[in-house]
């Protein structure tokens, strides 16, 4: 079973007498690009409002994240960032100092929030004017900048509200990029807007994206599939550490052996596991694997939500509520699930 990241039933907000937002139904997937569009006036900044804490609906419930948000309004804010469409900057401070302040008010830690601080800067453009204070910016320089304060915490779903209006050809490169590289380290992305081209032109840059890792993973599978028949020829004792740390430096692999077995185990599955199933798979066909591990299971926890992040396998939850993963086949075709409204 899919995660689901954002979730509605009969959600309803009405102003008086006009019905701004009508019982909507919604269901978004972890992980997903997911454009909502729709002309001015159809309610897609109401709905984001309320999907974020910033209006409460008129009925109707909501859970993000799994989590009912009105009963866990603070636990949900933490795990989200918004680009509202008003931005709502503090404009008397510089840059840095906003954003030094969104980090702590995340609970960052302060070397942390430094750190990601002049990253985010420095990819946005915006490392000269450390000085200018946000009232100065232009419109252009603003929205980048309300970006890297949505994503300083490492979000685990991102809403943002007409983000590209505005913006130059050049900050609006520089946006898409931020957003692609959220989505691949698993994040969900929420993006509203009346211009159904701006949705697809980014939908679109995913999909090459994911059909460019696609084939970079197929070339990894024929590697695994020789392993595995000399391991069929010669038996499993062959699959030592040092043979498969040698297949990585071999193919410029990046990842230690014991990445690759348990990416080995998950792909050739074809099924969903849980952490504790891949750890024991690891231990009947390859131990030695484990011989440097003293929590085993702690590890290859640990590499599944590696492997998540790399847009390579996915989580899920099963009947009984436990997590599991699963393998991600072809990564292009999965991303086709995304951006829709």
């Amino acid at each position: 079973m899919t995660e689901i990241a954002i979730s509605t039933e009969k959600l309803t907000r009405q102003f008086g007498a006009l019905t701004a937002v009508d019982a909507m139904d919604l269901r978004v997937q972890a992980g997903q690009f997911f454009g909502f569009l729709g002309p001015n006036g159809a309610g897609k900044s109401t709905t984001i409002k309320m999907l974020t804490g910033l209006l409460a609906p008129t009925s109707g419930r909501m859970e993000l994240l799994g989590l009912d948000f009105q009963s866990h309004p603070v636990e949900v804010k933490r795990q989200i960032g918004v680009v509202p469409e008003g931005m709502g900057l503090f404009e008397r401070l510089t840059g840095p100092e906003y954003l030094r302040f969104v980090g702590r008010m995340y609970g960052l830690d302060k070397a942390i929030t430094e750190k990601r601080s002049d990253e985010l800067l420095e990819f946005m453009q915006l490392a000269d004017r450390e000085k200018t204070m946000i009232a100065d910016y232009s419109h252009g320089m603003q929205k980048k900048l309300a970006l890297a304060a949505a994503v300083i915490h490492g979000p685990r779903i991102l809403f943002l509200d007409e983000p590209f209006e505005g913006v130059d050809a050049v900050g609006a490169r520089l946006m898409k990029d931020i957003l692609l590289d959220q989505v691949r380290r698993g994040a969900t992305v929420f993006l509203t807007s009346h211009v159904l081209e701006v949705v697809r032109q980014a939908h679109e840059e995913l999909r090459q994206l994911m059909r460019q890792r696609a084939d970079i993973m197929k070339r990894i599978g024929t590697v695994k599939q020789t392993i595995v028949g000399l391991a069929n020829l010669f038996g499993d004792d062959i699959l030592s550490e040092e043979l498969l740390e040698l297949v990585d430096r071999k193919t410029n692999g990046r990842q230690p052996g014991f990445t690759k077995a348990c990416r080995m185990i998950l792909m050739e599955a074809q099924k969903s596991l849980s952490a504790r199933e891949v750890c024991e798979q690891i231990q009947q066909r390859m131990p030695p694997v484990l011989v440097r591990h003293k929590d085993p299971l702690a590890s290859v926890t640990t590499v599944l939500n590696r492997l998540v992040e790399y847009g390579e396998a996915r989580s899920v939850l099963r009947e009984n509520g436990r997590r599991a993963w699963e393998w991600v086949s072809d990564p292009a075709e999965d991303s086709s699930k995304m951006a829709r409204a």
